[in-house]
């Protein structure tokens, strides 16, 4: 299927990021630059793909791919796609990127998370000084301009020892060690991933979370 408007077209540096999670040329708050992102993820899990095709001045073209197949005599079609898991925990999000912050943050509430976001580390403190306040994960960045993540979860963690921990940053940007004993409780993942994948990150962490925590507590039984 190809869609063609007749529009502007799309510049040449912003073309090559489209498809990318989370970017959009919107104004914050206006998209969260998932739209491209989320159907190019689709197309692909169903063996397909999508592609984009634009010159300035000259409009754009879409098209998406899929492969041609016929279901076997007697069977109906297998849906081979995977849900996104939902959960209701509480998650601290910790990002300099507006635009990143919003899509990352707009995800995770769509999905039943319950999300505490900033843009520093002073702001990520001070959403967590009220003793009420519980958080069961840390999905931060690797560098922001008034701290560093690993600085941040070391901080929390202090707090809440059975605290698991994300970390967005670029491959070359991941340090040789880790945080000691938050090593096992640490999750990389590079940029940029798609909001589904993010999604089962996330919940595979919580869920490993508990389990650890329960093996504890037994243990101390």
């Amino acid at each position: 299927m190809t869609l063609t408007d007749t529009g502007t077209g799309i510049p040449a540096p912003i073309m090559d990021k489209i498809f990318e999670p989370f970017f959009t040329t919107k104004p914050a708050g206006a998209g969260t630059g998932l739209g491209l992102s989320t159907s190019r993820s689709i197309a692909r899990r169903h063996a397909g793909d999508l592609t984009a095709r634009a010159e300035p001045g000259g409009g754009s073209t879409f098209t998406l791919l899929l492969p041609e197949t016929a279901p076997q005599e007697g069977q109906s079609p297998k849906l081979t796609s995977r849900v996104a898991p939902r959960g209701h925990e509480v998650i601290l999000l910790v990002e300099d990127d507006v635009a990143v912050l919003v899509g990352i943050s707009s995800v995770l509430r769509g999905h039943g998370y319950r999300v505490l976001s900033a843009r520093s580390m002073r702001a990520a403190l001070e959403c967590v000084k009220d003793e009420a306040t519980h958080v069961d994960l840390l999905i931060t960045d690797l560098v922001f301009s008034d701290g560093a993540g690993l600085d941040l979860a070391a901080a929390l963690a202090v707090r809440w020892p059975a605290l698991s921990l994300v970390v967005i940053a670029d491959q070359s940007q991941q340090p040789e060690a880790a945080l000691g004993e938050m090593r096992e409780r640490l999750t990389w993942i590079e940029k940029p991933i798609s909001p589904d994948a993010l999604l089962f990150v996330i919940r595979n962490c919580l869920d490993q979370g508990r389990a650890q925590a329960s093996l504890g507590a037994l243990g101390n039984a």
